[in-house]
Formats: structure tokens, sequence, C-alpha cells
């Protein structure tokens, strides 16, 4: 997320669970250009070096997105059936400092707990 636009930076993830599936996305999404909004930007759809729901809910659960400060608007959610269900909790705590790329526009110090 660029925090500055409260913009997503142009990524994704799914967690597709089958063959079909996964086809039909790829077929839909990898060139799609007819956006709502005003846009000349094509799609991709590529694999991720991270394959299943839970390596990436483990590679997720701990990042510094996951914060309490953090919006959840700008958290990822997970979705099963179209029903949002809960992430698993962090496993460790964080850094009192949040640190992102500056190209996404973060640069926040949080108060200590």
């Amino acid at each position: 997320m660029n925090f500055q636009r409260s913009q997503n930076v142009g990524y994704g993830f799914l967690n597709l669970t089958s063959e079909e599936q996964t086809s039909r996305f790829f077929n839909v999404f990898d060139g799609f250009h007819d956006w709502a909004v005003d846009s000349d930007h094509l799609s991709s759809v590529c694999w991720s070096n991270t394959q299943g729901l839970r390596a990436n809910l483990e590679r997720y659960r701990n990042s510094p997105i996951m914060r309490e400060e953090v919006p959840d608007t700008f958290k990822p959610c997970l979705l099963s059936g179209g029903h949002e269900l809960a992430l698993p909790g962090p496993t460790r705590e964080f850094l009192r400092r949040l640190r992102c790329r500056r190209a996404h526009g973060i640069r926040v110090e949080f108060p200590p707990h």
C-alpha cells in the first residue's frame, strides 16, 4: 500500500484452489484493461514464490503491515466462500518503529506501547 495516497501499489495475492479457477483467472485478468477508473494500465498475472494458503499466512502474520496501528483497510484479508475470516495473529512482537519501502510513502513513528 501507498499510505500517503491510500492506494494499492499494484499487486495482490490469491490462493485459487482448483485448476479450473486458476485457468479462468489467468484468462480473464492477464492483460485486463477495462477498469472502472480512467487508467491505461494492463494487469498481468504470475505465480508467486510463496505457494499455498498456509505458507502465505505464515509469511504475512508477522509483517509490519499487521501492526495494530495500521488501519484494517491497508491489511490483507482472508476470504473463503465470499466471507471474511479472521487472520491468525502474530507469533512475535513488532519493533516500535515501522520501517517500509520509501516508494510506498511510509515514514511513521509509533508511540511506545
